[in-house]
């Protein structure tokens, strides 16, 4: 899995002015708490963001000046290794981790992590959206504090091949990369890729109030997606669209030429292949489904910090423990992180700041994306069985003889077998 932002004020000052006027609970004013005391606070992050969080530990304190603790780094424990890493002993864990979306789910089953109350909730979606937070919450309950939302695809392509016409429409891309010996990298059967058209036309992929799986990928709406797929991949498939993910092949060395390529964030490889000045991005094009034009979807990966749900821990440790999460992901920090690590953020105040963004369009383009409804938070629409499974369905697609194209009911045996495959 790949694991793969109102004016900015330090968050020491803004409670240093808030913080006579007490608690305040109500919708829209909930201030978060300062620390106090002398607990003491273990974290896990990542290797990259080792030297970043030490920092923010020394901002913490600035801005904490009445707690006399430490917080340290008990382990660099990547994002999406943090679930495994947890329900191997909760109580031996961090206290505050730093993790992937796609790990709450079994934390909150293993009872890993500690819940988060509405007014801080309504807090979080204040700052970050609905959407974001949607990402560390399970059934309406949420368990953590988004912070980065830079983890989805879009598409890449070089200026001097196509243009922005040619890139707003898959079939104007594949007819125009054909037209000049070009071709398009698409992986349409890794299950990272795999939802783009069902989603665009409205399959439904989720879990539901009882926390099971559900889906209608094999209605008429996911057959209608699918067989778009199928007839341009049987029009295009294997020389003109290639089913890889891999930023290769660009630029006037490669043997067969790439003039686009559907991909998570690749700009600094492709860059260095046909120049900077040569890189084009774009939001995911159109794929004609059923007479209609419809956008393709992206997945949305989300990483947050949470609060480990340890047995015995006490409630001052809990306090602080969460004064710290929250500083993690406070407006101020998630700044410091898209201007230090150049990773895109989740805080509205700081997506709004384009000119911090620097020399990435992929954060803007992304952040258009979602805007514009196309893009679904992985952790609310895929489970375990859904990567497997909806690889061996595109399979179909991709391994069909094109002179004996797959019929509907041959799509539609596929869908039927990774629907029975997915849902729970």
């Amino acid at each position: 899995m790949i694991n793969k932002k109102i004016g900015v004020m330090t968050l020491g000052l803004t409670l240093m002015m808030l913080a006579s006027c007490g608690p305040n609970n109500k919708k829209g004013n909930y201030v978060p708490p300062k620390a106090e005391g002398s607990d003491n606070i273990t974290y896990f992050c990542p290797s990259t963001d080792v030297a970043y969080m030490e920092e923010v530990v020394t901002a913490f304190k600035a801005a904490n000046p009445d707690y006399t603790g430490e917080i340290t780094l008990q382990a660099e424990i990547g994002e999406g290794d943090v679930k495994a890493e947890v329900q191997k002993d909760i109580n031996a864990a961090a206290d505050v981790v730093l993790l992937a979306d796609d790990n709450v789910r079994s934390l909150v089953g293993s009872r890993g992590l500690l819940q988060w109350t509405p007014e801080e909730t309504e807090y979080m979606v204040e700052h970050n959206g609905e959407t974001m937070v949607s990402a560390m919450q399970i059934n309406g309950k949420t368990y953590g504090i988004p912070y980065r939302g830079d983890n989805g695809y879009q598409l890449i392509y070089d200026k001097t091949l196509v243009g922005a016409e040619d890139v707003k429409s898959l079939e104007g891309l594949l007819a125009k990369a054909k037209e000049n010996g070009y071709y398009v990298g698409y992986n349409l059967s890794e299950g990272w890729y795999v939802p783009a058209p069902f989603f665009a036309n409205g399959v439904k992929l989720e879990f539901n109030e009882e926390g099971k799986f559900v889906t209608d990928i094999n209605s008429e709406k996911g057959l209608q997606a699918i067989k778009a797929m199928s007839d341009l991949w049987v029009q295009y498939g294997g020389t003109t669209w290639l089913d890889t993910s891999a930023p290769d092949n660009f630029g006037p060395a490669a043997t067969t030429r790439k003039c686009a390529q559907i991909i998570w964030n690749a700009t600094t490889q492709i860059a260095g292949l046909i120049g900077e000045e040569n890189v084009g991005i774009a939001q995911l094009p159109t794929l004609k489904i059923n007479g209609v034009d419809k956008q393709l979807h992206t997945y949305a990966g989300v990483k947050g910090v949470a609060v480990v749900n340890k047995e015995g821990m006490t409630d001052s440790k809990k306090a602080t423990a969460k004064a710290f999460a929250l500083f993690v992901a406070s407006t101020e920090m998630q700044e410091k992180r898209l201007v230090d690590l150049g990773q895109g953020v989740t805080d509205k105040a700081v997506v709004a700041k384009t000119e911090l963004w620097g020399k990435n369009p992929f954060l803007n383009t992304l952040a258009a994306q979602q805007a514009a409804g196309a893009s679904q938070i992985q952790a609310n629409h895929a489970n375990g069985a859904w990567w497997e499974n909806s690889k061996i369905m595109m399979t179909n697609v991709t391994a069909q003889d094109k002179n004996s194209p797959l019929t509907d009911a041959q799509l539609q045996e596929a869908l039927d077998a990774c629907a029975l495959a997915i849902a729970e």
